[in-house]
């Protein structure tokens, strides 16, 4: 994880977080079994932590390629990263023994929270404006 990026790694922290306040609501709501949760949620945000490794290095590759190429390549990649996350989830529904589906499900989404999160939470600066360009 040293290679990631300070926004990945934020984005990561804020999902991490996400997953710990959403796992308390399952839990509060559920009222089931605690450890299929936790360990739904834990298979989730593994599937959060390599989906946004798959998206850093397909910007990083996009960088160098033509429009074309990039645009297909970028499709792809985005195509391989959901059926990553459906794999995950799968293995969730099929494992009930071990994971809970719902913590899954939680845990996969909770990257998307942590995406937009981390515009609000670390950019709040940039969003001021700049009394120099103010007149």
């Amino acid at each position: 994880m040293k290679n990631l990026s300070a926004t990945s790694k934020r984005i990561l922290l804020l999902t991490a977080v996400a997953c710990l306040v959403l796992f308390g609501v399952l839990c509060a709501v559920l009222r089931t079994d605690f450890l299929r949760i936790a360990a739904g949620i834990i298979w989730g945000y593994l599937c959060c932590v390599i989906r946004v490794i798959l998206i850093e290095r397909s910007i990083e590759k996009n960088l160098g390629m033509s429009q074309s190429d990039a645009v297909l390549y970028s499709r792809g990649q985005f195509v391989i990263r959901y059926i990553l996350a459906g794999v995950f989830l799968i293995t969730a529904a099929l494992q009930p023994q071990i994971f809970n589906l719902w913590g899954a499900i939680v845990g996969v989404i909770s990257l998307q929270f942590g995406a937009y999160a981390e515009r609000f939470v670390f950019d709040r600066k940039s969003n001021q404006p700049n009394d120099k360009e103010v007149k």
